[in-house]
């Protein structure tokens, strides 16, 4: 992010169909399994959603926000492995370059990482991804 405005130096279009190949390829890498582990209602989740103190969007907004962090901390782990298919991606959503995405702060790629990760469209995408493993 621009240190000074704090401003993001990208905005995402909306998820299409194209999309699917490159995050594919992103999964495989990773394996699916580290990623269903995200979407298993046990543990954490368990907990959140039986929570009585707070209202149904702000479980959604807890659990969405819990869920995003371990999807970003399993694709950071594996990062070595799918750095180039990452910004390609990046690439192709943002409307931005590979050199430049490769070429941003740590800290902006993190936080850029994590945007694309918390979209709605990424979200529902492993909605029904998952509900194929059923």
């Amino acid at each position: 992010m621009d240190e000074v405005t704090n401003k993001k130096p990208y905005t995402f279009r909306k998820l299409q169909a194209t999309d699917i190949a490159p995050m594919a390829a992103i999964i495989s890498k990773i394996g699916i399994d580290q990623f269903t582990d995200c979407f298993a209602s046990t543990g954490d989740l368990a907990k959140i959603f039986r929570d009585k103190t707070k209202t149904k969007e702000a479980i959604t907004k807890i659990a969405g926000m819990k869920i995003a962090f371990k999807v970003a901390n399993i694709v950071l782990a594996h990062y070595g492995e799918c750095q180039n298919d990452i910004f390609a991606l990046l690439a192709d959503v943002s409307g931005l370059t590979v050199k430049e995405i490769s070429e941003m702060s740590p800290a902006t790629f993190a936080k850029m990482l994590i945007d694309f990760i918390k979209m709605d469209d990424f979200a529902d995408f492993f909605k029904v991804a998952l509900e194929l493993l059923n």
